[in-house]
């Protein structure tokens, strides 16, 4: 065990640490930090208040911990890192319940884990729900798992615990855990008492989730309607397909990963890329290899190999199932086409179907150890994909700390009856922290002392946010959240420049014939201290990296 956790340490380290700190919010943080400001004066009642969707009941803790901090990011991240180490000690043990005879395979399979990279929210605190989703899935299937074998009650109730607090974060692990009882039987090998005492309570703790979460599918007002895409049978089907294969092709989360954001030039150097991946690899292999050679399964001794049984085969197929099923109820939902949300909880699944594939290959080969070629390649591959996300998610916020800076420079604070207007029209392209007219308002709503200002705030991008026109009356907006017309003498107009990444003040409009007087609504005013710690620099390695 404490190989196998010294190891995990050091792969979430290389995955996740080098530039964890150094990296500022992204997308919903946001938006969640607002929401999470607005709640805070009751922090009891807003601990458990849901967010986005009913049942998600504890999907805004993280962030309420960390706007009590100093460094609400540096929080965010470390909750990530530390679900995430977390979630590979949680696949080890669940992998020593699932095949006790095999200690080599929970350590393969951790180390799969703590390296499965598949997801485009590795590393972004926006997936700490699914992350913890994932985790709390696979230590409650854990403590299902014991109370088969040794029918303590308490194992069961804290099955029931942790399956709840991961689906009150959020919905990610609901489908396979409605397959748990297949697993526990595939285990088990027979329906007795135990078996059907565990699959019973399972269902039972799982039931009241699902009513509430039904009923949120069906509202027509909720965020589920936007939020999934009409029912097509064979589109979803085919991701379906690509998603499950996604788990299983570590080659994509390095080099072949779908964009959704834009793709920036890299600011990490290859050869960090190259000293972190030989280094993970080679800790990977020299732990697995003691591990062979303390369990006693030395190469060529073939009375000693661990040989595949009916047993194993089952519980693989219920896995393989789990994974189907996760990818095929989520394949209708936005953004699922590039990877987003899903592989945070079933990554952990398909590391030990890779475990048992690569188990499974040792007993056919005359050397053994030669089947660690394949977890080896897995953990490589899946160290370098998480540099990438590191890569992208530093070169993203670079760009948009540089943006929300340029605001709060053009306009340090605004009068009370003042308009905000971001225009980036024509469209830039690229990926702004502004371009979304919610996230707009959220980063106005956290930067600013006047808070009021995020209710102020008017995104001008046709097909993202409105469609502003001048006029002799006013700037006239259309088509989005912030349609209406604006008089000239409320109109503070910051427009985007793409090649300096940075807002700039519109000091005129001919059309106003005088009227548009930005000046004389901009107020000068101190960074609030909350916007110095939001846009900090570089803290630590990150640093090093040559300048944009």
């Amino acid at each position: 065990m404490k190989r196998a956790a010294a190891l995990y340490v050091f792969l979430t380290l290389l995955v996740w640490g080098i530039f964890a700190f150094d990296q500022g919010l992204f997308h919903d943080d946001a938006a969640h930090l607002m929401w999470a400001s607005q709640h805070a004066g009751a922090p009891l009642r807003g601990l458990f208040e849901p967010m986005v969707a009913p049942t998600r009941l504890l999907n805004s803790t993280p962030y309420i911990l960390a706007l009590a901090s100093p460094a609400p990011a540096v929080v965010l991240q470390l909750l990530f890192g530390a679900y995430w180490l977390l979630s590979a000690l949680a696949v080890f043990a669940l992998t020593r319940r699932l095949f006790p005879s095999s200690p080599g395979l929970a350590l393969t399979s951790g180390a799969l884990a703590a390296t499965a990279t598949s997801d485009l929210l590795t590393n972004s605190s926006v997936g700490l729900a699914y992350c913890l989703s994932g985790l709390t899935f696979a230590a409650a299937l854990t403590a299902a798992l014991r109370f088969q074998e040794t029918g303590a009650p308490m194992a069961l109730v804290a099955a029931a615990l942790l399956l709840n607090a991961g689906l009150l974060a959020s919905d990610g692990a609901a489908p396979a855990a409605a397959l748990a009882p297949l697993l526990f039987l595939a285990t088990r090998g027979r329906a007795d008492r135990r078996w059907a005492a565990a699959s019973a309570c399972w269902l039972l703790a799982l039931l009241p989730w699902t009513v509430v979460f039904l009923r949120f599918l069906r509202d027509p007002g909720s965020y589920a309607a936007i939020a999934v895409a009409p029912f097509d049978a064979v589109r979803q089907g085919r991701l379906t397909a690509a998603l499950t294969a996604h788990d299983f092709l570590p080659w994509r989360w390095a080099f072949r990963r779908p964009v959704w954001i834009e793709h920036l030039p890299p600011v990490v150097p290859a050869w960090v890329y190259v000293l972190a991946t030989l280094a993970g690899t080679a800790a990977f292999v020299a732990a697995a290899s003691a591990a062979r050679a303390e369990s006693g399964a030395e190469a060529g001794d073939a009375e000693r190999r661990p040989r595949p049984s009916y047993r194993s085969s089952y519980v693989a197929a219920v896995l393989v199932l789990m994974i189907v099923a996760t990818h095929a109820a989520f394949s209708g939902v936005q953004l699922a086409e590039v990877r987003f949300r899903t592989h945070l909880v079933t990554r952990l699944v398909a590391a030990i179907l890779v475990a048992l594939l690569a188990g499974a290959l040792a007993s056919r080969l005359r050397v053994p150890r030669l089947a660690l070629v394949l977890p080896a390649l897995f953990v490589g591959l899946g160290i370098a994909g998480g540099l990438e996300r590191q890569d992208t998610y530093l070169a993203t916020w670079r760009r948009q700390r540089a943006e929300l800076a340029s605001i709060l420079e053009a306009a340090p604070a605004l009068d009370s009856q003042a308009i905000l207007v971001f225009s980036l029209a024509p469209d830039p392209g690229g990926f702004q922290a502004t371009r979304v007219p919610y996230l707009a308002s959220a980063w106005m709503f956290l930067l600013r002392e006047d808070a009021s200002v995020a209710g102020r705030t008017v995104v001008s991008l046709p097909g993202w946010g409105a469609d502003c026109r001048a006029e002799s009356a006013g700037l006239r907006c259309t088509g989005g959240p912030g349609s209406g017309l604006y008089a000239w003498d409320r109109l503070v107009v910051l427009r985007f420049d793409p090649a300096s990444f940075r807002y700039r003040l519109v000091t005129e409009f001919p059309e106003s014939a005088g009227a548009y007087r930005p000046l004389a609504l901009i107020r000068p005013a101190p960074l609030p201290e909350r916007a110095l710690s939001l846009l900090a620099g570089p803290r630590l390695l990150a640093s090093l990296l040559p300048a944009p």
